[in-house]
């Protein structure tokens, strides 16, 4: 965590809604086994039964019920209650079929929302179709589906009926009396400061009920993740409305910010002075070493450790031994860690919650020595002709990088920028071939380096019905993937580390199985890509496969993120032990 503290103290208006209204209980048996979905309809349904009922919520704070995959022991627990409540309107994502087989089994199951009328429901239209589930943001609207609670509670204990309509009327009258406040405390801000700023699109209701104008990066559901056209949007908006209600901002995955010459750095930069502090976080700050660092404390402190100019800092710090390649100074590691060292946090999950062991296993192919001699000539003079006559040729060092690893996938592209490619060999897919048939079918998250690897993978194991996640554009689609490798039905999905590595959740549920069938040179897609199952809630150690040729670019690959990931724990471990030294 990168942290710029405040040169100014900050006056914030800020409005809190508290959306939960505490009721008394008393020690009174409960005869009522509820269950409740996420937490604000587990608090309605207590705050209505009272000392009638025993409420159980599945979802906790910090969960995503978008993206939420129920438990065996969250089925036992629906199972046996007396009473089901959950949110409704998608909000549940997939578990939403789950409650249609309770509710025609004759369970007494109820989404509190349904006692909102239609015309007072929101319905964006990239929801396609569906309504905006965050209705609790309106605390006025929430109150109605109190009235839900008090229905399904009473159709289940008709005696009670009398007591749950009494404890809804007060949960009414509270929350209407909390919405007056709230107008009231928003009707204190000029309408032109009222302006919400969010990652998640999630507030609608709040803006359209206390007139505030609602921006957001992500839209509704948490599955798709904010692209550069969307923060460069938000960006374009801020610069727009100079005098914000807010102080502050927060970069998640600020690694994305790691070249301070990109046009989201230059962007930021502009705004910058309209912030009196900035939080970075990320868990992958060097993954192409201390060099990464410059961009990213240029954003949270504006250049006041490592400077502003690029060339600058890598004058400093590093020496050209060649017209391309500089190496760090013997005392550049330690003086960069010490130049940060104040304002940088090191917390890592491990320390709190340990993650399950990553098992390496480098699956290593010795060509044949037709094709070693096909691949060391494409080497020494850029140029190769394959079986079927087609001539391949390398124009730069560059170029040459590239035809070197799509040989050793299997596939090549003889014309730059035409999508047509080659068959080389078929070696790399029969060692995945071998991996799925060992795995017995436990799923297989599978990481492709070229569009030609992802067709011929598609192609080979089309009888499991793989998914190619990368080509899932649309949100639906993506959520009938995610449903697929969650439920079972997917044993092999594949996908281009650069689109899989944020913003996909919940595959560690299903699957233990990492497959990297061509690599690349980030090891920040690389470690991403691998947390994908590598994660909280992951049951079992995670096996990455590396499929790699012997003698070639692949081998080199694996190298560099070994050595990266070396680096980078190196750093992280110096700015722990620093702070540990300071005493904070």
């Amino acid at each position: 965590m990168l942290q710029n503290f405040s040169r100014s103290r900050l006056v914030r208006a800020t409005l809190l809604l508290a959306v939960a209204v505490w009721g008394a209980t008393s020690s009174a048996a409960p005869a009522i086994r509820v269950t409740a979905t996420v937490s604000m309809v587990t608090d309605l349904a207590k705050q209505v039964g009272g000392d009638r009922v025993e409420v159980t919520g599945l979802m906790g704070a910090g969960v995503d019920p978008h993206l939420y995959k129920a438990t065996a022991a969250d089925v036992s627990k629906l199972q046996q209650a007396d009473v089901i409540f959950y949110n409704g309107l998608v909000l549940e994502g997939k578990m939403t079929d789950i409650f249609a087989k309770l509710a025609r089994s004759k369970k007494f199951v109820y989404p509190v929302t349904e006692g909102i009328p239609e015309k007072r429901r929101l319905e964006p239209p990239e929801f396609e179709g569906h309504y905006d589930p965050h209705v609790w943001f309106d605390v006025e609207l929430w109150g109605l589906c109190a009235q839900t609670v008090v229905k399904g509670l009473s159709e289940f204990s008709p005696k009670d009926k009398a007591h749950f309509e009494q404890r809804g009327k007060d949960v009414a009258a509270k929350l209407r009396a909390l919405h007056e406040w709230a107008l009231k405390k928003a009707g204190e801000l000029p309408k032109e400061k009222r302006i919400l700023v969010t990652s998640h699109d999630a507030c609608n209701y709040f803006g359209r009920a206390y007139g505030f104008q609602v921006v957001g990066l992500q839209g509704i559901s948490t599955v798709t993740e904010a692209g550069l056209a969307d923060m460069a949007k938000l960006v374009d908006f801020i610069k727009k409305n100079r005098d914000l209600p807010f102080s502050g901002i927060v970069w998640d995955e600020i690694s994305k910010m790691k070249n301070s010459a990109t046009n989201r750095v230059k962007a930021y930069r502009k705004i910058s002075d309209k912030f009196d502090w900035t939080t970075g976080l990320t868990g992958t700050p060097a993954s192409n070493g201390y060099k990464d660092l410059h961009g990213q404390f240029l954003v949270v402190d504006r250049g006041e450790r490592l400077g502003t100019s690029k060339t600058a800092f890598r004058t400093r710090f590093y020496r050209k031994i060649g017209p391309y390649k500089e190496v760090a100074y013997e005392d550049t590691e330690d003086t960069i860690k010490k130049l940060i060292g104040d304002i940088t946090l090191e917390m890592s999950a491990e320390d709190y919650n340990p993650l399950p062991d990553l098992i390496v296993n480098d699956i290593e192919i010795e060509m044949p020595d037709v094709l070693r001699n096909q691949y060391e000539k494409l080497e020494k003079e850029f140029f190769v002709v394959l079986d079927s006559g087609k001539e391949v040729e390398a124009f730069n060092q560059a170029a040459l990088t590239n035809k070197c690893l799509q040989f050793s996938n299997g596939a090549m592209y003889p014309v730059a920028g035409m999508p047509l490619w080659e068959p080389v060999h078929d070696m790399k897919l029969d060692a995945l071939e071998d991996i799925i048939d060992e795995a017995n079918g436990s799923p297989i998250l599978c990481a492709y380096a070229y569009r030609s690897d992802a067709e011929r993978i598609m192609t080979r194991f089309k009888s499991l019905r793989p998914i190619n996640l990368t080509e899932c554009k649309s949100e639906q689609s993506l959520t009938n993937a995610m449903h697929r490798w969650k439920t079972g039905d997917c044993s092999l999905m594949i996908g281009h580390p650069a689109s899989m590595g944020h913003g996909i959740d919940g595959l560690q549920k299903n699957g233990h199985i990492l497959v990297w069938y061509g690599l690349n040179w980030s090891l920040d897609l690389y470690e991403q890509f691998n947390a994908r199952v590598r994660r909280q809630g992951q049951g079992a150690p995670v096996m990455c496969h590396r499929i790699l040729m012997q003698r070639t670019l692949d081998q080199a690959q694996a190298m560099a993120l070994d050595e990266k990931a070396t680096t980078q724990a190196g750093l992280r471990n110096a700015v722990k032990q620093y702070r540990k030294s300071k005493g904070v």
